[in-house]
């Protein structure tokens, strides 16, 4: 079956975001023009075409363990050919081509598209960042779901409210009005009560934020 059809210029695939916002991050760092390439998130084609990995359970190591692939994660080539095996499997079985799930994949799983709320999100189980969790507390420079969602492709789980099992505080631009004379947020605060208690939480800057979710 010829999976390309007339997608005159076949995309770049992969699993999640977290590859196309890394090569964007790099050449924005190094001042260089972004690749011109039109990118496909084979989570979104398999979320699509398995109902099961609809809502959870769609990183590359669980779908590819379902499939019977064997390869090595974290290995560069290992997970391109893994993303490209999953690919195949789905062009074979709905017998569609790459053009059409370029299409699909950009169109809700079921009924009218939502906003997704920033709070609660679960981290990419194939994500560098896979197991911390992490609180945002005042304004970003990005929208506060934008950054939520670039966190939960890393590997975070992002929750709204502070606990023993925040890992990582990314602190934006207070505003003065709702500090209420003090110079540090509620959320901020209470990290810092958890440090001094024994925890172990990192207080990074937004920037530190997008240095680290580029691992």
């Amino acid at each position: 079956m010829n999976f390309v059809g007339d997608c005159v210029v076949p995309p770049v695939v992969s699993h999640t975001s977290f590859d196309r916002v890394a090569f964007e991050r790099a050449m924005l760092r190094y001042d260089l023009e972004q690749l011109q390439v039109t990118w496909m998130d084979s989570a979104k084609v398999a979320r699509r075409w398995w109902t099961q990995y609809a809502k959870r359970g769609y990183g590359l190591k669980n779908i590819a363990s379902d499939l019977g692939i064997d390869f090595n994660h974290h290995d560069a080539l290992e997970d391109a050919r893994a993303t490209a095996m999953l690919m195949l499997r789905v062009l074979e079985e709905s017998e569609l081509g790459i053009q059409d799930w370029l299409e699909k994949s950009a169109s809700p799983i079921s009924g009218p598209r939502q906003t997704i709320a920033y709070e609660n999100l679960s981290g990419n189980v194939d994500g560098d960042l896979y197991g911390e969790t992490l609180v945002f507390t005042g304004a970003l420079a990005m929208a506060r779901h934008e950054a939520a969602q670039k966190a939960s492709d890393a590997g975070c789980n992002v929750v709204g409210t502070v606990s023993t099992k925040v890992s990582i505080l990314v602190v934006g631009t207070q505003n003065k009005h709702k500090l209420k004379g003090t110079t540090k947020s509620t959320k901020h605060r209470k990290v810092e009560e958890l440090i001094a208690s024994g925890h172990e939480v990192r207080i990074i800057s937004e920037s530190d934020f997008l240095d680290l979710i580029e691992i």
